[in-house]
């Protein structure tokens, strides 16, 4: 959004009261916009009160990687109702990043997460496949993640 008032902008003379005036509006739009994603980030999704912390966490997954082209395999186990509202909040953000930055970094063909409560241990696991180019020929990598 803020690309298309720049290009605005830059259509009038830096000196022009139209630019002066649009260069404001531009600086109000990003600040309004930074400060929409710092509430919204506090904001407990809805999803997990109704669908509890499990389906959230499959919708969610789903949804973000559903028109990506990264063939997803997800595994949640049975996590609803073990963990107070803070702490559930905190793990569907910390799948929510990590999704994000497969999303957007790993130039991944394939994903698999994993998220399961096993003796007292939370066990979260990422795993891509990424296609690379590496000396002439073509390269799989894995990648695993472990936060315990």
């Amino acid at each position: 959004m803020s690309n298309d008032v720049t290009r605005v902008i830059n259509n009038y003379p830096v000196d022009s009261k139209e630019y002066k005036e649009l260069n404001k509006i531009n600086v109000l739009l990003i600040e309004a916009v930074d400060e929409l994603r710092y509430i919204s980030s506090n904001l407990y999704p809805n999803k997990i009160e109704k669908l509890g912390l499990k389906k959230a966490i499959e919708s969610m997954a789903e949804n973000s990687f559903d028109s990506s082209g990264i063939l997803l395999n997800l595994s949640v186990g049975e996590i609803d109702k073990i963990f107070d509202n803070d702490i559930e909040l905190n793990l569907y953000r910390i799948l929510q990043e990590c999704i994000n930055n497969i999303l957007k970094h790993s130039k991944a063909t394939e994903a698999s997460i994993s998220v399961h409560f096993l003796s007292e241990i939370l066990l979260l696991r990422f795993w891509i496949m990424v296609l690379g180019l590496k000396l002439r020929s073509y390269r799989k990598k894995k990648v695993s993640v472990w936060i315990i």
